[in-house]
């Protein structure tokens, strides 16, 4: 296929969608009224990783955390069907219909200083965003990622860190700087020194000009030890 399909994915855990989040799936709606866009819950992404790749099946179950499993299944859902995944809190501003001519899009979320980068003991000073990005069917690039999740599929969960770099942003980032050189028909969408439009108070948290992220999701503890639920490595 030479071009991204016209589907948006979504997940949340029911088919109930709180009230909160129908601003942000009117906005996908108005922009994309010829694309096809499906809201996943729980057990509809689990059964599409049991159906097609069930060699997922045990690490999908395995994790303590649900933001695990969506992180997860967000790659496998882009890999197997192409076309763009949006967290649910992602208010859009226009078409994505021009990125439809690319073959792997991801999104900036911020870029780091070098002192930002020391402090927190960082690599990359660009960030990729997992809250949004689409591809053809099939892309190899997000076998490279699994491959990465597989490797810290056991890992114990002891803080936030954990969690993005096992399944999120942080493993992203790293596999996405590791590989861009391999996988060059990546397009990267820069920031635009947007400011986030919520609680940052960085330039972040947007897809460039297409849409912006409100980080509405509740699974963060902010400070502290893991929540006692996550205390223990996956078996």
């Amino acid at each position: 296929m030479n071009a991204i399909p016209k589907k948006i994915h979504l997940i949340y855990k029911t088919h109930h969608i709180p009230k909160e989040y129908e601003n942000f799936l009117e906005s996908i709606q108005l922009h994309h009224p010829e694309w096809e866009i499906t809201v996943y819950d729980d057990a509809e992404a689990r059964a599409i990783v049991l159906n097609h790749m069930p060699d997922l099946l045990e690490i999908y179950d395995q994790y303590s955390l649900n933001v695990q499993r969506t992180d997860l299944f967000r790659i496998i859902v882009v890999y197997l069907f192409g076309g763009f995944y949006l967290d649910l809190d992602m208010l859009c501003f226009k078409s994505l219909n021009p990125l439809c001519q690319h073959k792997l899009v991801l999104g900036e979320e911020k870029k780091l200083t070098p002192e930002e980068c020391l402090k927190l003991g960082l690599t990359h000073p660009v960030r990729i965003a997992n809250y949004m990005f689409g591809s053809i069917p099939r892309h190899a690039f997000w076998l490279e990622l699994i491959h990465g999740i597989r490797e810290y599929s056991r890992i114990e969960i002891r803080n936030e860190d954990d969690v993005l770099n096992s399944t999120g942003p942080g493993l992203l980032t790293n596999v996405y700087h590791d590989l861009k050189e391999t996988y060059q028909d990546i397009t990267l969408i820069p920031n635009h020194h947007k400011l986030c439009m919520r609680s940052c108070s960085a330039n972040s948290c947007h897809f460039g000009d297409y849409a912006a992220h409100f980080h509405l999701g509740k699974w963060r503890w902010e400070s502290g030890p893991a929540p006692a639920s996550t205390l223990k490595a996956n078996q």
